[in-house]
């Protein structure tokens, strides 16, 4: 594989011999390390559904599913269209389950491509990745999540700079470990962020502590749909001019990034538990609407009043609809990315596929049938933010549930996304196709630590950058885009070794109907978006150069290579990482 033969003399784990020669000399206070430094399998099939559905489900079901009824022009339509999205998504993930089973790494779409295609188009779809789809996605959940949490202290108004930076800075402060809270303390970097913070917090707010407290249990109402919401958060001169928002968003991925660092299990309780949280409040709604029903309040959908279009939606309008819908079921290959931390993955795997989407497909629909009723399709269009509108009219007392959800939802999205985008740039740089400090774990965490900094950093640079609306549109091309090539190596793959075991095998027609689907939305999107489209490729194809540099090209100068090792072997040090041991097994399975 292209770069995979980078000089590798830097720090490595001691030898079984080392260990020997450790206990003989007394050493017993070392703290234990494992007995294979690798990737712990750590993710069970409750945890592979959770890291699937958490990312799935976002803040979209809750505030804008009207994307979706507006395009179709009749409340039947919508709903088949997010049944229609439900079930592309699960031809895409039963290919993906034979590619993932198949060819048993880490890194999903990079690492199956890689292996069909070769360290060309690996390393395109992994630049465009890297360079800017996934830190996008991760500064525009944290937007999101910012603009609820901190609406209750401000609900007339952005929040001051100095109010915001200050509870900022002491959240994050709280989250930081002791270890490294304490040298930041004694070097004035506190001092440097924040001047003065002890008067400005008596000015605005009594107890920084308990504001924190407060801000988190109060209630939080919603404002604008998701497009609208994100279109402020993410105006430069709303938010980046004034400064409000900013360092609040990045104590997200910042202490997320932390837990991420400590433990896998700690990561994957993350995601279980706020998984849990979603399903339980779409589960509240459904409850309700399920009610709602037995009373007799379902104008709407019966079969006439369904289908009673408002206006007849073009063949545009209805491929807009359709892209709603699907987009909004974006996620569903995140378990391929962190193949190889998963238990037993050749059943898990395809078992979590099979349990998460159809069962958030279901709780689209049903939670869809469930505002409609409580709102007549004219109330849901006209709402700014569905689920808080359908809370406000239900729930009485307990409709501050709503707003919360939602933010825990997005909080519950970034630990999802840290955590299978850093696993990306781990088995990138295992391929030699970024630094090869990225692939290195730390010795007894296990954890590639280098390889979250530089995805925490990625998106902090992307936040304070603040063109995230311009970018999130070439995003959703590129994520499309590496889809269809992904599943299209399937088939190649099954020309090109046709002997190779497999053991999940889908029917021929599966990726070819999926094929389909994604060429029409393609052509559509290039035909109605052709400069979001053409800048979408162009991001891509700078990689080109960037590949022969620094991939390609192996007789570098001996000044820069020497550079190289010298800042890896820091890193290593600061970080206390080691490259991870091959697991035998594991390597049996890869497809020769």
């Amino acid at each position: 594989m292209d770069g995979a033969d980078r000089k590798r003399s830097h720090c490595t784990k001691p030898d079984s011999t080392a260990r020997e020669t450790m206990v003989k000399d007394g050493n017993s206070k070392r703290d234990p390390i494992p007995e294979r430094v690798t990737l712990k399998k750590e993710i069970g099939l409750l945890s592979a559904c959770a890291i699937i559905i958490g990312n799935i489900i976002g803040s979209g079901i809750f505030i804008s599913p009207k994307g979706v009824l507006e395009h179709s022009g009749s409340v039947g339509l919508a709903l088949i269209m997010w049944v229609l999205g439900g079930g592309i998504a699960f031809l895409g993930s039963l290919c993906y389950a034979e590619l993932g089973v198949t060819i048993p790494k880490s890194g999903g779409d990079y690492s199956y491509v890689t292996e069909i295609f070769g360290g060309l188009v690996g390393f395109l779809l992994l630049w465009s990745a890297v360079l800017i789809m996934y830190p996008t996605t991760l500064a525009v959940i944290a937007l999101t999540f910012s603009s609820y949490v901190l609406q209750p202290v401000f609900p007339d108004c952005l929040p001051p700079y100095t109010a915001t930076r200050a509870l900022s800075t002491t959240c994050l402060c709280e989250a930081l470990p002791v270890g490294l809270s304490r040298p930041l303390a004694h070097l004035g970097a506190l001092d440097l962020i924040l001047p003065s913070l002890g008067d400005q917090l008596a000015t605005v707010l009594p107890s920084p502590r308990a504001a924190f407290v407060v801000l988190l249990s109060t209630p939080l109402p919603g404002s604008g749909t998701e497009a609208d919401a994100m279109h402020q958060l993410t105006q430069p001169h709303q938010l980046f001019e004034q400064k409000a928002l900013l360092p609040s968003f990045l104590l997200r991925p910042m202490f997320l990034t932390w837990v991420n660092c400590s433990s896998v299990r700690w990561a994957t309780r993350i995601q279980d538990i706020f998984t849990v949280g979603k399903l339980l409040a779409l589960g509240l709604i459904i409850t309700v609407g399920l009610v709602q029903i037995c009373k007799g309040h379902y104008d709407s959908l019966t079969p006439q009043a369904a289908f009673d279009f408002w206006k007849t939606p073009s063949v545009g309008q209805v491929a807009l609809a359709f892209l709603q819908a699907s987009f909004a079921f974006s996620g569903w290959n995140f378990l391929n990315y962190v193949t190889e931390e998963v238990v037993e993955p050749r059943r898990n795997l395809p078992r979590a596929i099979y349990i998460s989407i159809p069962l958030v497909t279901f709780v689209y629909t049903f939670t869809n049938i469930a505002y409609f009723t409580a709102m007549s399709p004219e109330e849901l269009l006209s709402s700014n933010a569905v689920a808080v509108t359908f809370g406000e009219k239900l729930l009485g007392m307990f409709s501050s549930i709503m707003p919360i959800s939602v933010a825990l939802s997005t909080f519950g999205g970034i630990n999802g996304y840290l955590f299978t985008s850093s696993r990306l740039c781990f088995s990138g740089a295992r391929e030699g196709h970024l630094p090869s400090l990225l692939a290195m774990i730390h010795f007894k965490q296990c954890t590639p630590i280098p390889a979250l900094l530089v995805c925490c950093a990625a998106t902090i640079v992307i936040l304070c950058i603040g063109e995230t609306q311009t970018l999130i549109n070439y995003v959703s091309f590129i994520n499309y885009l590496s889809y269809g090539v992904t599943i299209a190596g399937l088939l190649f793959f099954r020309w090109k070794k046709p002997q190779l075991h497999r053991p999940i095998k889908v029917n021929l027609i599966v990726p070819v109907l999926y094929l389909i689907f994604w060429a029409f939305l393609l052509v559509f999107s290039m035909y109605s978006e052709p400069v979001v489209c053409g800048i979408g490729l162009i991001i891509i194809l700078t990689g080109v150069p960037v590949y022969f540099l620094g991939v390609h090209w192996k007789k570098k100068p001996k000044c820069l290579d020497s550079f190289i090792e010298s800042a890896t072997y820091v890193g290593q040090k600061l970080c206390f990482v080691v490259f991870p041991q091959i697991d035998p097994m594991q390597d049996e399975a890869m497809p020769k």
